[in-house]
């Protein structure tokens, strides 16, 4: 029973626990040497991709993050670091080949063998998620697309409570009811609440809406009074803003 009981509390820790961003030296474009965990900002998330101009999927992968990219950053404050390890191709071949498709990730260099021995890894592309406090709090191999890779941003991150969006929107809530007021007629609307630890409680979608009010009923199953909601039309965001909620 001791063993029993001891094998359920080390696996406990263990899925508790997170890794640490590994210690690796990379180089910028320019040519600058740095520690990988120097680079984070504590107040910024951060995507790690590990990656080859040689390899199709990655390449893939890239191509289809940067339609989500700006709403991952304004969103969920996401930067994505990406390293690149093709120790057979000149620096500046990669350059030119990463700034022809137009992205507008942080580009790094590392060694192949460092970089697969830091990050004890075999295969790339490999995706981390790091929270503020470098902490690896999600991670997979291959090119997950970027929907579902949204899916676990918007799981993995707090969102930012800052009111932000172009849109004028206004929004409050009283008694679980979420009255919204729209400006203008948008199409593909999505509507979400996300608590502060950046978990969605609420989701809802329109194919459109029209000036005026709108009420949406949500259950607030915890204790907080404060979320945060977010519109999209499509993957712009119209607005992120703090609303308080009703106590439990």
């Amino acid at each position: 029973m001791k063993h029993f009981l001891a094998f359920f509390l080390a696996l406990f820790i263990a899925i508790g626990s997170f890794s640490q961003v590994p210690s690796l030296q990379v180089e910028d474009a320019s040519g600058s040497l740095f520690d990988l965990p120097d680079l984070f900002q504590n107040d910024t998330n951060y995507g790690i991709v590990i990656w080859s101009a040689q390899d199709p999927p990655s390449i893939g992968a890239f191509d289809d993050y940067n339609t989500y990219y700006n709403t991952w950053n304004s969103t969920y404050n996401v930067e994505f670091i990406i390293i690149n390890i093709d120790d057979a191709l000149p620096q500046q071949d990669v350059i030119d080949f990463y700034e022809n498709h137009g992205w507008t990730y942080e580009l790094y260099f590392a060694s192949s063998t460092e970089t697969l021995q830091a990050f004890d890894i075999n295969s790339i592309p490999y995706i981390y998620l790091v929270n503020m406090d470098q902490q690896i709090v999600f991670e997979v191999a291959g090119w997950l697309q970027g929907n579902l890779l949204g899916e676990e941003i918007s799981q993995m991150f707090t969102v930012g409570l800052g009111d932000i969006g172009s849109a004028n929107i206004d929004a409050f809530s009283n008694e679980n009811i979420l009255f919204l007021n729209f400006d203008q007629v948008y199409s593909n609307i999505s509507i979400e609440l996300f608590s502060l630890q950046g978990k969605r409680t609420f989701q809802r979608s329109f194919a459109s809406v029209s000036p005026g009010d709108k009420m949406l009923q949500f259950g607030n199953n915890s204790n907080e009074r404060i979320s945060t909601l977010v519109i999209r039309s499509g993957i712009d965001v119209l607005v992120t803003k703090k609303v308080f909620l009703s106590a439990k």
